[in-house]
C-alpha cells in the first residue's frame, strides 16, 4: 500500500540517530505510531466516499485516487504537526476536492460538472440505484440542470456529510450550502412530480 509506505518514510526521515536523546526520540516514535493509528481508523472510514466523490469531480480513476492518498498523507502531516482539525471528515473532502481541481486546472480542464450514464452507472452508492431505466434517464437530465454547486452539494450530502462539513469543504457559508441543497432538491422533486 503506497500510503503506509510514504507514512513510514515519513516517520524516518524526521528521526535522525544521534539527534535527540532517547526518550525523546522514543516519545516521538510513540506520538507518530498513535497518529499513523488515527489516519489509518480515519481512512478505513472516509476513503470510499472519498473516492467516489474524487471520481464524480475529476472523471479519471487514477486522479481521484491520487486525490485520496494525498488527502491521507496531507492529514497524517498535519496532526504530526499538531494542528487541531475540528471536522476530520470535512477537512479530509476538502483537501481531496482541493487536489482534484487543482489538478484538472493544471491540465487546461475548467471546472464544469456533468453526469452522464456511464458515470452514473459506475457508483456503487447504495441510494443510486436505479431499477427503472427511464427513471435513472430522467434523473441524469435532471441532474445536469442543476449549477456545478447545487451538484457539488447534493454529491457530498449524498456522502453523508453533514450541512456544516459540506459548508467547510467548499467554503461557503452555512446558509448558502442549505439554500443550494434546497433549490436543487426542490428542483429534483419538481421534475418528478
Amino acid at each position: 500500500m503506497r500510503f503506509s509506505h510514504a507514512l513510514t518514510s515519513l516517520e524516518t526521515s524526521g528521526l535522525q540517530e544521534g539527534s535527540c536523546s532517547e526518550t525523546t526520540q522514543q516519545k516521538e516514535v510513540n506520538k507518530s505510531i498513535v497518529i499513523e493509528q488515527e489516519v489509518l481508523a480515519a481512512y478505513d472510514q472516509f476513503a470510499g466516499g472519498l473516492l467516489r466523490y474524487a471520481s464524480s469531480l475529476g472523471r479519471d480513476a487514477e486522479l481521484a485516487q491520487d486525490a485520496v492518498q494525498e488527502a491521507f498523507l496531507r492529514f497524517y502531516i498535519a496532526l504530526l504537526n499538531g494542528e487541531t482539525i475540528r471536522y476530520r471528515r470535512a477537512w479530509v473532502f476538502r483537501v481531496t476536492r482541493n487536489y482534484v481541481m487543482d489538478r484538472l486546472k493544471d491540465y487546461s480542464y475548467r471546472n464544469s460538472v456533468s453526469l452522464d450514464a456511464k458515470e452514473m452507472a459506475g457508483l456503487d452508492h447504495p441510494r443510486i440505484l436505479f431499477e427503472d431505466q427511464s427513471w435513472s434517464e430522467k434523473l441524469i437530465d435532471v441532474l445536469r440542470q442543476l449549477t456545478p454547486r447545487e451538484l457539488e452539494c447534493i454529491r457530498l450530502r449524498i456522502e453523508g456529510l453533514k450541512n456544516r462539513e459540506i459548508a467547510e469543504v467548499l467554503n461557503l457559508r452555512l446558509g448558502t450550502v442549505c439554500t443550494l441543497l434546497a433549490r436543487g432538491l426542490r428542483r429534483i422533486r419538481k421534475a418528478y412530480d
